[in-house]
């Protein structure tokens, strides 16, 4: 088990690497799932195994046999953002309110755990993430966004993001990646379909394509919009002493590498996981290391 107490802004990829979630086909970087605050070094990213594209290398003097093309991983569409707002706040675990901050990855349970006290105008809310890339559903990436009152008392919002706009990370003092952020995607449709978001989007050199979909689990009611490369739902309600709201986010991701129709496999494996339950699925993926630790 890996655990840390602290944010380091100039430190936080680090930790975003170290906590991640990834199963041999999708992987996803431990990012904040509000967004970083300023300031904070963050690399948002989400991949697939093997899904690249092709780029251009460019050399101060270019001489004989230097290679013209290299392949990159690309930044798959972001399921991962969860913004949260009580009354006229907005969450950050990076703000001084929020307090007893944890991050866990649990190598036993499969899933990494991150958690705080937010003390509010309104009063204290506990607020607790958990999310895993499942080793029984290769295509799924699970997170349970938690809110538990303690004392507060009011109007609370939860915000989940399907975000097809996309780049790959850029530095310019460092040479394994791009000096200038890298557009990787074009998207060819995203939208809504009975509640349950998705896009579909294009490598630009690399003949790749894959779809990601997303379903949603709240007590609350949903409002769902759609801007030309992001779908938006939003669940809000009134929160008391005691009470609890959770958000499940289910985000299914196929790729043509290994799939004929993509859609048609990312609508099949969301539809399959989210029957299932995220209770199941939880306990599926401790079952399976049990295994692996065992043998």
């Amino acid at each position: 088990m890996n655990r840390t107490q602290s944010w380091t802004r100039g430190d936080f990829a680090r930790l975003e690497t170290l906590f991640h979630c990834a199963n041999g086909y999708l992987g996803v970087r431990a990012a904040p799932e509000e967004g970083a605050a300023e300031g904070v070094d963050s690399i948002r990213g989400t991949y697939i195994n093997a899904f690249f594209e092709i780029r251009d290398v460019r050399y101060g003097e270019k001489l004989y046999g230097f290679p013209e093309t290299q392949q990159v991983m690309v930044n798959v569409p972001d399921t991962q953002t969860v913004r949260l707002s009580a009354g006229d706040e907005r969450f950050s675990m990076f703000r001084p309110e929020a307090t007893t901050r944890e991050q866990t990855l649990d190598l036993q349970s499969g899933v990494m755990l991150r958690r705080c006290l937010w003390h509010t105008a309104l009063g204290d809310l506990r607020v607790e993430m958990r999310r895993m890339t499942s080793f029984t559903h290769k295509g799924l990436f699970l997170l349970r966004y938690r809110v538990t009152s303690e004392g507060f008392t009011g109007d609370v919002t939860l915000s989940a993001v399907l975000n097809a706009d996309v780049r790959n990370h850029a530095a310019a003092n460092d040479p394994r990646v791009a000096a200038e952020p890298l557009k990787c995607l074009s998207v060819r449709s995203i939208g809504l379909d009975g509640g349950e978001a998705y896009a579909v989007a294009d490598t630009l050199r690399s003949g790749l394509s894959l779809c990601c979909r997303t379903a949603y689990e709240c007590r609350w009611p949903t409002r769902q919009t759609v801007s030309a490369a992001a779908c938006e739902t939003v669940c809000a309600g009134p929160l008391h002493a005691g009470e609890s709201v959770e958000m499940a986010v289910y985000a299914y991701y196929a790729d043509s590498r290994r799939e004929n129709d993509p859609v048609a496999a990312a609508r099949a494996g969301l539809r399959e996981c989210a029957a299932l339950g995220a209770e199941k699925i939880w306990a599926e993926q401790a079952t399976f290391l049990r295994a692996f630790w065992r043998d």
